[in-house]
């Protein structure tokens, strides 16, 4: 297994080696300055106090127990060979026996305080390492991996395997199980498993496994790439409730089995690795959401002004279905038929275009929404999706201000040799279902209702009576504070009731 990117590389005996030097090397000046009674030899002695804490802070309590032993053994044949001691033994020999116990109470002080802490400080330094090598992967595959690499790295395991949950399907034959031993250099597909294998079970029931006994149990069956297993720990990789696999180390090459703490350390990294995951879930689901609206937002900025897409986004409920009072709009073009026939299909785009350009820009002036293009003609209404008291005289100016649009755009037009547009406009203010239609591929923002088609048939009738803007009975009712309305024949209130006439300011109402 290449380690080269894990952080648990150094090599135990190398210390053991350099802190067994240290020992020889300070008993090799104790012992020649005793034998050849160097003066105040006694105090090279305490030379001995530097391996030993050398000892408890590498090697922790054990260590430290450790340096008191290998110290006192090695101490005890100096005793007879100190000419001091030899002279005077009644006073000597306690003194001795003093320095020794002050000796190993040094050394198991040091292990049990200094070196634990320190040890303590070592594996947190570890596991954050660790936790950052899972973190900063990009994928949920590439997360279990590392996490198996790392948790098999950490503990020196003999081998580990990793169970991935595709899009968190419940069914285990979907899922993929990966495994890798100390021998091999790359993970390597599991292909079967049995539906009763520790890893289903852990990412099944959210729980955790351990157990020094995993060969009596034939629920670890052995695997050319885990092979005969003793002591195993299992752990579902999770977030909450949310499992997105499961994690399972065995063995260790020491032979050890695992202790609390080992269990501690790898449950802390299964965690990290489900937090990561849950994180890359919520961020791509952040991120389709953005795109979403960004489509959202590109699409209703092509029939609703800048202001209302913002509105209609942060009112997502609106998209559900709404019965709202509106004022609709419908404008359509005399004789388009005729016109086009006369142009080639570039310039009837063209004009169209400009024609379409113009109005719009009025219309969105207005806060309008455009409902919808059908050839020549456009509805927009108003009162929806954002709310506006005002919304029948908003329509109905915006009705006079696109008359006035197409005179300007016939003005410019007829000096460029181009066949001018005469407009019908009907106002009609009704009860109408608004609601977003269509599947995921396409959506569509738009009202609905029997009324919305009345207003469309209402806007022939202008050419019927010779003016430009048709309003209905509950639209003029709406606008007669600002608008002098002039009520038309009674040609179709039968089908329509009472139909009226805004006049143009400045301008002749027939044509």
């Amino acid at each position: 297994m290449d380690n080269t990117n894990s952080i648990v590389n150094v090599s135990d005996s190398r210390r053991w080696a350099l802190i067994l030097f240290e020992v020889a090397f300070c008993y090799v000046i104790i012992y020649v300055s005793a034998l050849q009674d160097w003066p105040k030899h006694e105090y090279y002695r305490f030379l001995v106090l530097f391996p030993l804490y050398q000892f408890g802070v590498v090697f922790g309590y054990i260590g430290g127990v450790i340096g008191s032993i290998v110290t006192t053994l090695l101490f005890l044949p100096l005793i007879p060979l100190d000419p001091s001691i030899a002279k005077d033994s009644t006073t000597e020999y306690p003194s001795v026996a003093g320095m020794i116990i002050f000796f190993n109470l040094f050394g198991v002080f040091i292990g049990g305080v200094i070196g634990k802490g320190r040890k303590t400080h070592k594996e947190l330094s570890l596991l954050s390492i660790v936790s950052d090598n899972i973190a900063k992967e990009t994928n949920e595959r590439a997360v279990m991996l590392q996490l198996m690499k790392e948790s098999m790295a950490l503990l020196e395991a003999e081998c580990a395997a990793v169970l991935i949950r595709i899009d968190a399907d419940n069914d285990p034959a979907s899922w993929t199980m990966l495994g890798i031993n100390r021998h091999m250099a790359n993970e390597a597909a599991i292909a079967t498993f049995a539906p009763s294998h520790p890893l289903v079970w852990a990412a099944k029931n959210n729980k955790r496994l351990a157990t020094n006994g995993a060969g009596l149990d034939e629920r670890f069956e052995p695997h050319a790439v885990i092979g005969r297993l003793k002591s195993v720990m299992v752990f579902p990789v999770a977030f909450k409730n949310d499992v997105n696999g499961a994690l399972m180390v065995a063995g260790r090459k020491s032979g050890e089995t695992y202790s609390e703490n080992d269990m501690t350390l790898v449950s802390f990294l299964a965690d990290t690795a489900g937090d990561t995951i849950f994180n890359m879930a919520q961020e791509r689901k952040r991120q389709m959401e953005k795109m979403r609206e960004e489509r959202m937002k590109e699409l209703f900025s092509r029939f609703v002004s800048t202001s209302v897409a913002e509105y209609v986004l942060g009112n997502p409920d609106l998209m559900k279905g709404q019965w709202r009072e509106v004022t609709a709009l419908v404008s359509d073009i005399r004789d388009f038929t005729s016109i086009s026939e006369r142009l080639t299909p570039r310039q009837v785009v063209e004009q169209l275009n400009e024609y379409f350009t113009a109005i719009v820009d009025v219309i969105f002036e207005k806060k309008g929404t455009i409902d919808k293009y059908i050839g020549d003609c456009v509805i927009a209404y108003w009162g929806a999706p954002l709310p506006d008291d005002d919304h029948a005289i908003h329509a109905a100016e915006a009705a006079v201000n696109i008359i006035a649009e197409i005179e300007s755009l016939n003005r410019k037009w007829k000096s460029a040799g181009k066949p001018l547009f005469n407009a019908g406009i009907a106002l009609h203010t009704c009860p109408v279902l608004m609601s977003s239609l269509g599947d995921e591929r396409r959506r569509v923002f738009t009202i609905m209702g029997k009324e919305v088609e009345k207003v469309v048939s209402i806007e022939s009738l202008t050419k019927t009576h010779k003016t430009k803007i048709i309003a209905t009975k509950a639209t003029a009712d709406l606008i007669s504070s600002r608008f002098a309305i002039n009520k038309l024949p009674e040609l179709e209130m039968v089908k329509y009731g009472d139909l009226f006439e805004i006049p143009i300011p400045g301008g002749c109402a027939t044509q």
